[in-house]
């Protein structure tokens, strides 16, 4: 059974290269649901040569696999995002009660946030734990209204890390 995950993975990647690690970082955001933290390790472990040196390969994992999952990352947590900025309150308030979300949880974290200024180093922070959900930040960001000029650039720099 593992043996034929691996063969799907490494032929997916075979066919697609680094465009794999966009393809990722979308449908991480969009699947949120999904844990992606496997799905970026076996990226590092099939696109990165393993015979390069640290520098080079830490080069590249940052730059072509990195840069590129962030903005597949950065594109879906748009749509996210714009879905919850947009329509969040109704939805909160009609489906919330099925995964104990309360509107008045959503104005007391963003209330202590802003009272104590630290809302850019937290969302930046949260971006980099990979065991924290990248899609759930991108409900909240939404949710609580964030900037979508400090959602993008946490969301960006943040994946480019986690990844």
């Amino acid at each position: 059974m593992i043996h034929e995950g691996i063969v799907v993975i490494q032929s997916f990647l075979a066919s697609y290269g680094v465009l794999t690690a966009f393809l990722v970082g979308f449908g991480e955001e969009i699947l949120f649901f999904i844990p992606s933290t496997g799905f970026f390790i076996a990226l590092g472990f099939f696109l990165l040569d393993p015979h390069a040196p640290f520098w080079p390969a830490l080069a590249s994992a940052f730059g072509e696999v990195g840069i590129l999952a962030s903005f597949g990352i950065l594109l879906g947590g748009w749509i996210i995002y714009g879905l919850f900025y947009w329509g969040g309150r109704p939805l909160v308030l009609r489906f919330g009660r099925y995964v104990r979300l309360r509107w008045q949880d959503i104005e007391r974290f963003y209330n202590v946030l802003e009272r104590r200024g630290a809302s850019v180093p937290v969302l930046l922070f949260i971006r980099v734990i990979p065991a924290f959900p990248i899609g759930i930040m991108s409900i909240a960001c939404g949710l609580m209204r964030v900037r979508l000029w400090e959602f993008s650039w946490t969301t960006f720099l943040g994946s480019i890390v986690r990844v």
